[in-house]
């Protein structure tokens, strides 16, 4: 009886470990409110670009707390590949400003 109780416990506490690494974890912000998104694009990965946008959950358009955005990194840095990738989505905003306007 108290060996099934335990079985019972643990595999609950597998499942509800499991569920808060779901695929939407990956593109959780930082401390700086940054995604994966952002270091990708200031570094100028275009493979690791393309990655996140192709998930629905993904807002390409984030903003940090310098109110920076992928797209402004990426120009930033001079990548002009990942600017092409992240401008390819309707919903990224080319004219919003940084925390200096």
């Amino acid at each position: 009886m108290y060996f099934s109780i335990i079985i019972l416990i643990a595999l609950a506490v597998a499942r509800k470990y499991i569920k808060s690494f779901s695929h939407d974890n990956r593109f959780q912000p930082t401390s700086y409110a940054q995604t994966p998104l952002f270091q990708a694009s200031a570094n100028g990965y275009e493979g690791a670009v393309r990655h996140p946008l192709s998930h629905t959950c993904v807002n390409p358009n984030p903003a940090d707390l310098f109110h920076q955005t992928p797209r402004f990194l990426a120009s930033a840095n001079g990548h002009e590949g990942v600017v092409g990738i992240l401008l390819s989505r309707a919903d990224v905003s080319p004219n919003s400003p940084d925390s200096d306007g």
